[in-house]
């Protein structure tokens, strides 16, 4: 049980980095013929939100420490990976891959011995 505890918190904890990473990066890397700090904001935030939404979608499941969420988060960090790879560079690229590879390798281990948790509860349910 402690081993899925601390996975699921390094993995809540590299989306929360991963998120944010995607924030600060919309904003340093936002184009220059933008005026004004309310477009910068507005446009910013709209930006980020549409490059966020796939993961945006697992908050519930995270909430609940559902390790089918954890799974799918997995996969869906590893198109992140892709993309960043893609089109990232410098500093970014390293922050944030490095960020999606804990994510992944978190929410795989939290999926691994959650599973083996609830398995091993219901074992001892049967047993009782």
């Amino acid at each position: 049980m402690m081993n899925a505890s601390n996975a699921w918190r390094m993995m809540v904890l590299s989306y929360v980095s991963l998120l944010a990473l995607m924030l600060a990066s919309t904003f340093i890397n936002a184009p220059e013929a933008i005026e004004g700090q309310r477009e910068l904001l507005q446009g910013g935030l709209f930006f980020w939100g549409l490059k966020s939404l796939p993961l945006l979608l697992f908050i519930p499941g995270l909430i609940k420490r559902s390790h089918y969420a954890a799974a799918w988060l997995s996969y869906a960090s590893m198109l992140y990976f892709v993309i960043i790879i893609s089109f990232s560079s410098g500093y970014w690229l390293w922050a944030q891959a490095s960020v999606i590879f804990i994510l992944f390798m978190s929410s795989m281990l939290f999926t691994r011995w959650q599973k083996a948790d609830e398995k091993s509860k219901e074992n001892d349910m049967q047993a009782s």
